[in-house]
């Protein structure tokens, strides 16, 4: 157990002393090694023994990221001195490490070839670094087509989807438009936003791990009433259904926008939040009428399902408990 905790420590560790790095470094090429360190360091730990789908996953998150990891660099060794050309290089280099659409392609396609705990690596911690360097780069007219289309593709690219780790790679396709919005605006609601995003997906993807689910209907064969209950709440909160902690930080960022002369761009993040609602209520409901026959909640207390309960219930409710304690 130790030899296994041990390089998985050491990775982990790695991992974020890169992105310390990244917010700390003063030169470009630091902030590129800062980068490539992070990405080596994750690779090891996605890896899973005795896995072709895993290891061909792996294989294509480094060819696309090493790819982006070339525009990024290529101004240093072309001498570009266009600084709107590098501005649109770097920021499209930096989207496609992120997932944004409309370069989002390939994390669909190998997201079913990680574990859980790597899949809440890839969809948090590893876009702290990219989204960190976006507002050094940011250009408005790029920024607004990744915003939009991001929105549209991460709302609509959810429907009809049965694997787990595809509906929340949609999801996160989709919070990347707000994080982009919400980094625009400043760094602190940046944060804000993330930390609260983080803290859901964590209790997601914990569950889906401890369940051992993979598609959305093993979900259902797990019997236990309240839990069900806790769980199907907990994507409401991911989707921004206020009181739940999903809405906090959404709300932070629409009552910021509507400050400025336009409003399409957050009647256009909130038509997108209601879309990903649409679809995440027409996915619970089915969830939960599995067990409609049943007309009295039987509270099974087994260790595991409290467990998940309480993991479940701290991410629906501690950041507006937070913020009432304030």
């Amino acid at each position: 157990m130790i030899t296994l905790a041990l390089p998985w420590f050491i990775l982990s560790t790695t991992m974020f002393i890169s992105i310390m790095l990244i917010m700390s470094a003063s030169s470009w090429f630091m902030i590129w090694l800062s980068l490539e360190v992070n990405l080596l360091a994750f690779i090891p730990l996605a890896l899973k023994k005795h896995n072709k789908y895993n290891a061909e996953s792996i294989i294509k998150y480094f060819l696309i990221q090493a790819s982006a990891s070339i525009l990024i660099i290529s101004p240093i060794f072309f001498h570009l001195q266009s600084n709107s050309k590098i501005s649109y290089l770097i920021t499209i280099a930096l989207m496609l490490k992120v997932a944004a659409a409309p370069t989002h392609q390939w994390m669909p396609a190998l997201i079913e070839g990680l574990s859980w705990p790597s899949t809440f690596i890839l969809m948090t911690i590893q876009k702290i670094g990219p989204m960190l360097l976006l507002p050094i780069f940011m250009n408005s007219y790029i920024t607004y087509i990744y915003i939009y289309a991001s929105i549209l593709i991460g709302s609509l690219g959810g429907f009809n989807q049965l694997n787990l780790r595809k509906i929340l790679t949609y999801s996160s396709i989709s919070h990347m438009s707000w994080f982009i919005t919400s980094m625009a605006i400043s760094y602190s609601l940046w944060w804000i936003y993330f930390t609260v995003y983080m803290m859901i997906m964590a209790t997601i993807t914990l569950t889906f791990h401890m369940l051992k689910a993979e598609i959305l209907p093993q979900t259902l064969m797990y019997n236990n009433s309240s839990s069900n209950i806790i769980f199907s709440l907990s994507f409401l909160s991911l989707g921004g259904l206020p009181p739940f902690s999903g809405f906090i930080p959404k709300l932070m960022v629409v009552r910021q926008l509507i400050e400025q002369p336009s409003l399409l761009l957050p009647m256009t993040l909130i038509m997108g939040t209601f879309i990903s609602l649409f679809f995440y209520i027409r996915m619970l409901y089915s969830y939960l009428f599995a067990f409609s026959s049943t007309l009295t909640f039987t509270m099974n207390f087994h260790k595991s399902s409290t467990l998940l309960d309480f993991i479940n219930l701290m991410g629906l409710l501690s950041v507006p408990l937070l913020l009432i304690w304030m």
